[in-house]
């Protein structure tokens, strides 16, 4: 049998949990749907009947508010993953696999950070409430 198709069971201290991992290679996609239901619920408030005069400045400075913490831990989290994965308490994993999980949880974070930066961007553009 071919070294690389031969599965073994690990040891019971070498087990990686599941739900850790999961959440350490998707910490990106994580920020950034809070980020977004964040964007949404906020223009959805301020664009009331009751915040009509304000709607526009209070709109930009919550979202520019929110959209700066976000990009800042999703930068932290791509910069430093090995950091992220032991928040999560990752655990043992062969170095291939710890190599290529740290690579995608990078990548994710840049596309993450992207969209969150387009998303913040998108209130210094336009007007938070349409009319």
């Amino acid at each position: 049998m071919n070294r690389n198709t031969q599965h073994t069971t690990p040891a019971p201290g070498d087990r990686t949990p599941f739900w850790g991992t999961t959440l350490y290679s998707m910490i990106g996609v994580i920020l950034w749907t809070l980020h977004f239901g964040f964007v949404y619920g906020i223009s959805h408030v301020v664009c009331s009947p009751a915040l009509a005069g304000r709607a526009d400045s209070l709109g930009r400075a919550l979202i520019l508010g929110g959209t700066v913490p976000i990009l800042v831990l999703i930068a932290l989290a791509g910069l430093w993953p090995e950091r992220t994965a032991r928040l999560f308490r990752v655990g043992t994993m062969s170095t291939d696999t710890a190599g290529f999980l740290h690579h995608v949880a990078r990548f994710i974070c840049l596309l993450s950070f992207l969209g969150v930066a387009w998303a913040g961007a998108a209130a210094l553009i336009l007007p938070v409430c349409a009319g």
